[in-house]
């Protein structure tokens, strides 16, 4: 993973083993692909509040 080399400037292990769904690269692709399907799931009912909220600070 491109961006394991810049997590000790933050702190944390460069390693993939101390990541989300570690030890094994398998499993941490797995919670992220997860977390992805989820926030895909969410995002739309978030934008319909979203929308309906400014429709009536708009008044349409």
């Amino acid at each position: 993973m491109w961006r394991y080399p810049a997590r000790p400037l933050f702190g944390l292990s460069g390693e993939y083993r101390a990541s989300w769904g570690g030890p094994m690269l398998a499993g941490a692709w797995a919670v992220r692909a997860l977390a992805g399907i989820a926030l895909w799931l969410i995002v739309p009912w978030m934008l319909r509040g979203y929308m309906a909220l400014w429709r009536r600070i708009a008044g349409s």
